[in-house]
């Protein structure tokens, strides 16, 4: 009998970020969120699905500084998170938090 362990196989959310528009939506997920490691690990899924090289090229840094900052144990700079947003089309605005209601039934 063969066990299930062996069937399956690692889920890797990179590869289905296949736009700009996919990775802006997965990083305003994180960022909505606000866990700083949440946020760290969806840049490393951009990084990879947009291509590291491609995307350190994109925002004028070198590939080993990306790698390094976008890695597990790395901590972009703030103006490294913004390149990576304006390399995605996107904005950087701020906003006031929407306040959550509860419902009360009895």
């Amino acid at each position: 009998m063969t066990s299930l362990i062996n069937t399956f196989s690692a889920f890797d959310i990179s590869e289905f970020l296949e736009t700009k528009e996919d990775m802006r939506e997965h990083l305003r997920l994180a960022l909505e969120e606000g866990d700083t490691k949440i946020i760290q690990v969806v840049l490393g899924h951009i990084g990879k699905a947009y291509g590291m090289a491609e995307l350190a090229s994109d925002i004028s840094v070198n590939q080993e500084f990306l790698d390094a900052e976008l890695a597990r144990d790395g901590n972009p700079s703030f103006k490294t998170v913004l390149s990576i947003i304006h390399a995605l089309e996107g904005t950087s605005t701020l906003v006031k938090a929407q306040e959550e209601t509860t419902e009360l039934t009895a």
